[in-house]
């Protein structure tokens, strides 16, 4: 085969999965890294901004602290001044006398509690009521901090009384200047400030369009005293904010003042912008830079996986002569040295194959361990050519033998040999130990196995012995006696075990044969005890009351086939209760209506579960009409007479007999004597009065005395009167007991 082209190998599954492999290993691995990277910038990028914005904002605040501070004594001389004056202007500065004063307050002479003045621009502010707090603060001499009015840039107003102990006197009121109060805000013009109050009232916001989003993201966030937050505007953009609480309460008399300085996030995550654009490209020429060199490798792997795989194929069509060819020094070159080799050894064991498999189906097909024998006999030494053979079989497991069965036959004289043989416990033990099979030299020693017939082993030179084993244990051995140098291999040893394996099999099926008819009815027994143990009080019910329907029927002559039935019937009568609810078998007290209709479905239910088996057919009757009365008041039919199969009545009396002598946890059980009365006045009513009879003779031949006729023992005397009434659970107890 030519150097296989691209197109060529990626046709294969098996191609496309590696190339697609590699590519997902480059492209899972390169995104996750840069996305990895970008969180990690990003967020640091952002954790910085936040740093920046909340060093601003408190700058800004002290800042703010710093020119109210200033202002404090420039408005104490203009009070001082104004109270020595009688006109109701604002004092002007004499000549040489800085003017800042006047740059920094717009001031409003007020008398009273109710005067206005005129700020710059002629613009009327409205001076705000004064709270007793307010008025307790002026007196005390300080300064009073006001905002007056709504909107994101409201005037903002210092105050101070004129006489402190005098508020008639009047008190002077300031505009604080916005040129002095906001004159440096931040040194970057995208970052925006805003100034408000603890209700998130705008006192300064340097873009007026942000007051109410910030102020609402402020509001959401219920700040303490510094932190940060993200708001949106009105486009949905987010923007990062850093506040900073300024306390005026103590020496202005003001409510705490909330800056905020805060910038759009895409401005803090600007640097990431060319790592997005150049991100792509990465991906993309790592991902050719992958795709091209896998196209190398997996070229050179593929081309001797092509080559091998028609070399299996050629092998499938049987032609085992044709060897692959594959000049890489790698395992490809190994794998292809081994698949011809493997050609060569199929080719010459697939002849012996055919032999073996007619072999196979000989020794499987046979049930009979004598049959098996002779197809070992007359068939193995075409496999595994040898001088003599031989192969012994051990006692059945109840036939009352201890012997094995020894059966030989020397191939060049056909002489054949049986006889019984006892291994010892050292020969078992070692055959057992064997890896697979044992091969014994001339000096072996003696083997109770061996064909000890003097024109065999006189000329025995080696032995190979293949024991045949099954769960364990040892279940046959087969011998093959050399008269000369072995003349097998590895090969013929694997065949020669490989056949062995079968015989142990069809070895292991005779004894499973016989071994049925006793697990058939340990499994029976098992089932009735496994349906008995769902309740303590059945414990043994199942098993007891099969003991005396069986010696009922051997007393009436039953054939052993009805016998066997019975004895299905009896074991299996209750199965039908795993279908009822535990809570009313163990119920102790009366079944409402609805339960005992549920109790009374368990003969139907028992009857379709054994329904699948055909086996269990002949018993199924037992079990579905256990529960009819003689005179037509049972269940589930009303059957009456004999109508009522035999076997269901003789089962039918064992049952209520059983049933009444053990304990129920709503009674205890009954005397035999009480049991019997019962059994005795219910002849003809609930039991066949023949098989009553039979089973009081036998009771009686057991040592206990029949009832006496038309008189109970003293506790059964109220049972006439329950007329034909009975136990919902099939069970039977006198009137009054629970």
């Amino acid at each position: 085969m030519s150097t296989l082209r691209m197109s060529t190998f990626l046709r294969t599954r098996v191609a496309r999965r590696i190339l697609g492999l590699f590519m997902l290993c480059a492209f899972i691995p390169t995104l996750a890294l840069g996305y990895v990277a970008y969180r990690h910038v990003g967020g640091q990028l952002e954790e910085q901004s936040r740093e920046r914005l909340s060093q601003a904002s408190k700058a800004m605040g002290m800042a703010i602290i710093e020119r109210l501070e200033l202002l404090e004594p420039e408005l104490g001389r203009l009070a001082a001044a104004a109270g020595t004056e009688a006109a109701d202007t604002v004092p002007r500065p004499a000549d040489g006398e800085s003017s800042s004063s006047v740059q920094r307050f717009a001031v409003v002479r007020t008398a009273g509690s109710a005067v206005e003045g005129q700020t710059h621009g002629d613009t009327t502010v409205a001076i705000p009521a004064l709270s007793p707090a307010d008025t307790a603060h002026l007196r005390l001499g300080r300064f009073l901090l006001k905002v007056a009015g709504s909107g994101p840039r409201p005037p903002v107003l210092m105050g101070r009384a004129v006489v402190p102990d005098d508020l008639a006197q009047g008190i002077l009121w300031a505009e604080i200047a916005p040129s002095h109060m906001w004159r440096a805000e931040v040194a970057d013009p995208r970052t925006e400030l805003c100034v408000f109050t603890p209700s998130a009232r705008p006192v300064y916001c340097s873009n007026p369009r942000s007051a109410t989003s910030m102020g609402a993201g402020l509001r959401a966030l219920r700040p303490e005293h510094g932190g940060v937050f993200v708001w949106e505007d009105d486009q949905g953009e987010p923007h990062l904010a850093a506040h900073w609480s300024v306390f005026l309460g103590f020496r202005f008399g003001s409510p705490s003042w909330t800056v905020v300085v805060s910038e759009p996030r895409a401005t803090a995550l600007a640097p990431m912008a060319n790592f997005k654009r150049s991100f792509p490209l990465i991906l993309v020429l790592t991902l050719w830079g992958v795709f091209l060199l896998s196209n190398i490798l997996i070229r050179r792997s593929m081309e001797p996986l092509l080559r091998l795989q028609e070399g299996t194929k050629r092998v499938a069509a049987q032609d085992f002569g044709t060897e692959v060819q594959v000049r890489s020094r790698d395992e490809f070159g190994d794998l292809a040295t081994s698949f011809n080799d493997m050609g060569r050894r199929l080719g010459k064991q697939f002849a012996a194959l055919t032999a073996i498999n007619e072999i196979d189906r000989a020794v499987l097909s046979a049930l009979d361990a004598d049959r098996i024998t002779e197809t070992v006999l007359s068939r193995f030494s075409d496999i595994m050519p040898c001088d003599g053979l031989s192969i012994s079989v051990p006692p059945p497991l109840h036939g009352g033998r201890t012997q094995w069965k020894y059966v030989a036959v020397a191939t060049l004289e056909r002489l054949h040999i049986t006889r019984d043989i006892e291994l010892t416990e050292d020969e078992i033990q070692e055959l057992l130990e064997s890896p697979g099979h044992l091969v014994l030299g001339r000096h072996m020693g003696p083997r109770s196995y061996l064909n000890d017939a003097p024109e065999v082993a006189s000329r025995r030179t080696c032995a190979l012995v293949l024991p045949l084993r099954g769960k364990e244990t040892l279940t046959g051995i087969i011998v093959l006696d050399y008269f000369g140098a072995p003349r097998f291999d590895s090969d013929d040893l694997l065949q020669a075990r490989l056949l062995a394996d079968q015989v142990a099999v069809a070895l292991s099926n005779t004894r499973l044969v016989r071994e049925l008819d006793d697990l058939s009815w340990g499994a029976l027994k098992a089932l009735a005890r496994t349906i008995d143990a769902n309740s303590a009080w059945t414990a043994g019910h199942s098993e007891r009351v099969t003991t005396l329907a069986l010696a009922l029927g051997e007393r009436m002559a039953l054939p052993a086939a009805e016998l066997d039935t019975l004895k299905r019937g009896g074991l299996l009568h209750d199965i039908g209760k795993i279908g009822i609810p535990q809570s009313i078998i163990e119920k102790p007290g009366p079944l409402t209506l609805d339960e005992v209709k549920t109790i009374r479905e368990h003969p139907a239910i028992g009857a379709k579960i054994l329904s699948p088996i055909v086996t269990y057919s002949a018993a199924i009757p037992i079990v579905l009409y256990h529960h009819e009365w003689f005179d037509g008041s049972g269940y589930p039919e009303g059957l009456a007479g004999e109508d009522i199969p035999l076997l269901a009545r003789i089962l039918t009396v064992a049952d209520v007999y059983d049933a009444l002598t053990s304990d129920r946890p709503y009674r205890a059980g009954w005397t035999t004597q009480q049991a019997l009365g019962y059994v005795s006045q219910k002849a003809s009513i609930h039991f066949d009065p023949g098989i009553t009879a039979v089973f009081l003779e036998a009771m009686q031949e057991r040592g206990f005395a029949p009832p006496v006729h038309g008189k109970l023992d003293g506790s059964l005397e109220s049972i006439s009167s329950r007329g034909r009434e009975r136990d919902e659970r099939g069970n039977w107890r006198p009137t009054g007991t629970q």
